[in-house]
């Protein structure tokens, strides 16, 4: 139950921050494996300067004291804030391009 309650609070935040800063346009696919979930986040084409600064704020290493103690903070304050939370959540990210779209993969690992 709480994995789903992690996977959602990354969902939810950063969803908000694509539509506050980035675009309108937004499709999430969640993908559940038995090692692994994969949140794909696809979007209107970002600016480098945009990419640039969601790998630096999504990119930190996963932390789990974070993980254990401090997910349920994410939502309580500056959206940039929760995006350094989402990356003590994750393991991997990637922001690609394809089909005039860009595609923000986010990847935890079991």
């Amino acid at each position: 139950m709480q994995e789903n309650q992690k996977i959602c609070k990354i969902i939810n935040e950063l969803s908000l921050y694509i539509l506050e800063n980035v675009s309108g346009t937004l499709n999430i696919d969640v993908k559940e494996f038995s090692e692994e979930t994969i949140i794909t986040f696809t979007t209107d084409i970002i600016d480098e300067e945009t990419k640039e600064f969601l790998l630096s704020q999504l990119s930190a290493d996963r932390s789990l004291e974070i993980e254990e103690y401090g997910w349920e903070l994410m939502g309580e304050g500056d959206s940039d804030d929760d995006l350094e939370l989402i990356a003590s959540l994750v393991d991997e990210v990637s922001i690609t391009e394809e089909n005039n779209k860009t595609i923000i993969t986010l990847i935890r690992y079991e």
